[in-house]
């Protein structure tokens, strides 16, 4: 399985986050290095992938919207290919964002 730790304090900007993916996802020379190219890698990748994040707020507080954008296209993807799971950096393959959020919902309301 591949893992990636997205650390939010050292992605101070969109190239910086990118190429973190890239580096530990070990992506093609080729990934363009952008939310179309992630989700393409992504949901398409027939090997196990565990992408995790450290230091939420900072990346949110470094990339503002993007963040959001990003954790977007990670839960798109991760919807779409069995593949892809997503952690909180501490717990593996634990549920992020509001995808996780939305599902507590769901089981609390049968």
């Amino acid at each position: 399985m591949k893992r990636a730790l997205i650390d939010g304090r050292s992605c101070r900007d969109k190239q910086t986050l990118h190429q973190q993916l890239k580096d530990q996802l070990i992506f093609p020379d080729y990934y363009g290095k952008n939310l179309d190219a992630l989700y393409d890698m992504l949901s398409t990748t027939q090997e196990e992938i565990e992408i995790g994040f450290l230091n939420r707020e900072e990346l949110h507080g470094n990339l503002g919207s993007y963040a959001d954008a990003l954790l977007a296209t990670l839960q798109e993807a991760a919807a779409n290919n069995p593949f892809l799971h997503l952690s909180d950096g501490t717990t593996p393959a634990e549920k992020v964002g509001s995808q996780a959020e939305s599902e507590n919902q769901s089981e609390h309301e049968l």
